[in-house]
C-alpha cells in the first residue's frame, strides 16, 4: 500500500463519474484530485545523524 501523502499522486472515482465532496451548502464534483507528496521524515543514510539527534533531542526533553 502506497501513502497519497507520502509521495503524492492522483485520486480518481472508482464507482463513479466522479469524486464527490460535501463542502457546507455546496457540492463539489471532481473527475479526479491530484494531491502533492509531503513526505514524513524518512531514514536514509544522508540523513541518519540529524534522525538520531533529533530522536536524542525529543527523549532527552521529555524526561
Amino acid at each position: 500500500m502506497v501513502c497519497i501523502h507520502q509521495f503524492g499522486g492522483t485520486i480518481k472515482p472508482k464507482n463513479g463519474r466522479y469524486l464527490v465532496f460535501p463542502l457546507g451548502e455546496q457540492t463539489i464534483f471532481a473527475k479526479e484530485v491530484n494531491i502533492p507528496a509531503r513526505p514524513f521524515m524518512g531514514l536514509s543514510e544522508e540523513n541518519i545523524d540529524e534522525v538520531e539527534q533529533t530522536l536524542s533531542d525529543f527523549l532527552i526533553q521529555s524526561l
